[in-house]
This record gives C-alpha cells, sequence and structure tokens, in this order.
C-alpha cells in the first residue's frame, strides 16, 4: 500500500517511546555515554524535564508543613533547531519529531522515512548502552492539528472516524471532545483522543 503523502501535514509530534525492564546500567553514567553516542546528530543543549511535588499538612484548619521538592524526571537531548529529540529517563526512551513531521518538498526524506531510522539508531544506543533485560511497554503517539476555516462545521467532513449523527440534534458541532480505545486481536491498543481547541487567532 503506498504511504499517503500530504499536501498540509496534521501532524504537530510524533513520539515513540520503549519501557525497558531495567539493565546494568543507569544514572549519570548512562547519560553521559548515551550523549557521547548521539551527540553528533543531537547536538543541542541537553535540557531537564522535572517532576514537582508539592505537599501541604494541616492540622485544625490551619497549615503546619510545607514541603517542596524537585526531581529530573527525564532529560532530552536535541537538535539545534529543536525540532527532533530523544528523551532518557528511569528504563524509558523516547523518540520526538515536531512539526514539520513531514516535509511536503521533500517527503521521501521526511515523514516516518525520516522517523524510523531515527528511531532504530537511538535504539540502538541504548541497548548498548544502558544493556536492559528487555522491554515491556512499546507506545506510538501522534499528536494531529487541524485547523477548520468555519465556526462551526460537520466533523465528518474532516475526521475519517467521526461523531455519530443522532436523531433530533442539529448536525453541525461547534465544541466536542472523545476518546475511543480499540484492542486487536494480537492485544494491540489502539486510543483517539479527539477534541477541539476552541477559535484560533491569524495573529
Amino acid at each position: 500500500m503506498d504511504r499517503r503523502r500530504y499536501r498540509k501535514p496534521p501532524i504537530e509530534e510524533a513520539v515513540c517511546e520503549f519501557h525497558f525492564s531495567p539493565g546494568a546500567n543507569s544514572g549519570p553514567a548512562l547519560l553521559a555515554r548515551l550523549q557521547s553516542e548521539l551527540g553528533d546528530e543531537y547536538s543541542g543543549q541537553p535540557r531537564e524535564q522535572k517532576a514537582v511535588q508539592v505537599e501541604l499538612n494541616f492540622r485544625d484548619g490551619e497549615k503546619t508543613d510545607f514541603q517542596y521538592g524537585e526531581d529530573v524526571e527525564r532529560v532530552q537531548f536535541v537538535e539545534r533547531d529543536e525540532k527532533r529529540m530523544i528523551g532518557v529517563g528511569p528504563s524509558v526512551l523516547s523518540v520526538h519529531m515536531l512539526h514539520p513531521y513531514q516535509n511536503p518538498a521533500h517527503p521521501e526524506r521526511s515523514g516516518w522515512d525520516e522517523f524510523a531510522p531515527r528511531i532504530s539508531s537511538a535504539l540502538d544506543a541504548y541497548w548498548n548502552v544502558a544493556e536492559p533485560v528487555g522491554v515491556r511497554r512499546i507506545g506510538m503517539r501522534y499528536i494531529n492539528k487541524i485547523v477548520i476555516p468555519e465556526g462551526t462545521a460537520r466533523v465528518e467532513d474532516y475526521l475519517e472516524c467521526a461523531l455519530p449523527e443522532v436523531a433530533g440534534l442539529p448536525d453541525r458541532i461547534t465544541n466536542f471532545m472523545s476518546r475511543v480505545e480499540y484492542i486487536y486481536d494480537d492485544g494491540i491498543r489502539l486510543v483517539m483522543s479527539q477534541g477541539s481547541l476552541g477559535v484560533q487567532s491569524d495573529s
């Protein structure tokens, strides 16, 4: 089957994420070795994603204690333009491609034709450095944004998997949110979340 090429690709971000059974190597040494392996491709300034924890304790309605903490949840290695990156956390590896995912001028060198080799090279580097026992879960996520010029529209004119029409209700929708989960015979799950973001300003 021929791969679909879009004149205006709607993908804002594509993510492939691996969750591993922990291996022999982890911590700062793992990050340093991965940066050495992938530094030529992801030569931008690494950045940290932090998890913030806030704890408030009360007694008789009065605050008695406040605790605040930050932990580094993941480190990102990025390209200089910050459009391509990988994330490394405790037993987690993610590969990201931000817009433009597919370049209409060079479709054969972008989109999945670019994403698949990036996934493969990042996975090879992580596997060689971290030496995980195995893979517990693999996830693929595509975040799409479709700009609709009308204030109200028929959703089925834009989405293949649209909301059902209901007898007695108008067929033009101004706002919606839906989430559907499908499961295949081999256990793979497909989750589709759709929703409107409201009117977008041209500025």
